[in-house]
């Protein structure tokens, strides 16, 4: 027992130091801003680039919806007498379906990889009463045009207009001051005589340090101590 926790000791420190050190992510879709876009779904064969035939019974004009971390596609289906749609979700999934007096609204959660495609794979099921037609767990696609219209929240890299503002406020006022100084042979100093310092470096990274070093000394400490042993 002694000789395997000797030999798991090491793995498990590991393990712990890159948990530790590895940053940890947010929801893809809490970089979104929340809100509705107007979209484009194209329903495609399962396995070819060809309309489906349920193409043209669903409305090409689709939303996709962010709200609190949350992406969801919304899919219209006229009610119709010629069509009955009773079933429609995206594989895998349970199906989200409200409707009123005219439409079907068929609701499908995005994730990070429908995203990135564009696609997203549904099933459903349907009718065609004037031929007598029933066609269930029908496999296809909907290729969804637009997604690049969904706003991003502003990163530490960016700027919101109001920050740009204000930032290009300060630099004609810095350029001003500096011009004053230089008229009355100063050096860049403050009315204090003392000179302007960019602002100093936050140790918001230092817990991440010192709780690393902890668990270096700590797992050198069990190394060492199972050792001896």
């Amino acid at each position: 027992m002694l000789k395997r926790m000797k030999e798991l000791t090491p793995i498990m420190f590991v393990a712990i130091v890159l948990f530790l050190i590895m940053p940890i992510g947010k929801s893809f879709a809490a970089s979104f801003v929340d809100g509705e876009y107007d979209m484009t779904a194209n329903a495609l064969h399962a396995n070819k680039d060809e309309p489906s035939v349920a193409a043209d019974y669903i409305n090409e004009g689709a939303k996709v919806i962010v709200n609190g971390g949350e992406v969801e596609l919304q899919i219209t289906v006229p009610k119709s007498e010629e069509f009955s749609m009773y079933s429609l979700k995206k594989q895998g999934a349970s199906e989200k379906k409200e409707e009123d007096d005219s439409n079907l609204y068929y609701k499908f959660n995005l994730d990070e990889r429908d995203i990135d495609s564009t696609i997203i794979n549904v099933v459903t099921s349907y009718e065609v009463p004037s031929m007598d037609f029933v066609h269930e767990n029908v496999d296809f696609r909907f290729q969804i045009n637009g997604l690049d219209k969904i706003e991003k929240e502003s990163g530490n890299g960016e700027k919101d207009e109001s920050e740009e503002k204000t930032n290009g406020d300060n630099d004609v006022s810095d350029s001003e001051t500096e011009g004053n100084d230089s008229k009355t042979g100063g050096k860049g100093e403050d009315n204090s005589g003392k000179k302007t310092e960019d602002n100093p470096k936050t140790g918001d990274e230092t817990p991440i340090i010192l709780l690393t070093i902890v668990l270096l000394g700590s797992g050198a400490f069990l190394v060492r101590k199972f050792t001896v042993k």
